[in-house]
């Protein structure tokens, strides 16, 4: 389970900077080779808790997937969730344990957001069998 910042700046749904995606790519590549199965995360905007399509991370997950040559499975945004954001474990709930149980191990490769308490990145870590930092970070 990977957390990447991949809040990207959109045109519609075309990416007009992918410099975050790129940035990422050495990790997803070295987790690969090992012989791993990577599931992402990320956040896109500030959608306050509520679904919003323009925020969508389908065209980052695209761009991730040609930047690699396969398809990737990426998490839908995670600040369509209230919990992402909330500001004390209990708003935040199980939130950051439902993502932890999704893997066995979380790389945090988020250096963006790295110093925020989002459920994301403190909540996932505690929850996680292994955790480990990516190379951007």
């Amino acid at each position: 389970l990977m957390r990447v910042d991949f809040n990207v700046p959109l045109d519609g749904e075309t990416i007009t900077d992918d410099n975050r995606i790129k940035a990422a790519v050495p990790t997803f590549k070295y987790a690969l080779e090992k012989g791993a199965s990577v599931i992402v995360m990320a956040h896109l905007g500030k959608p306050k808790g509520k679904r919003v399509d323009s925020l969508s991370l389908a065209p980052a997950a695209k761009r991730l997937g040609e930047y690699l040559g396969m398809e990737v499975m990426m998490l839908e945004n995670l600040r369509f969730h209230a919990e992402e954001q909330a500001k004390t474990p209990e708003e935040r709930g199980d939130f950051g344990k439902q993502l932890a149980a999704l893997a066995d191990i979380y790389v945090n490769d988020a250096f963006g957001v790295a110093h925020r308490a989002n459920a994301s990145v403190v909540d996932v870590p505690y929850a996680a069998k292994e955790c480990c930092a990516g190379f951007l970070l």
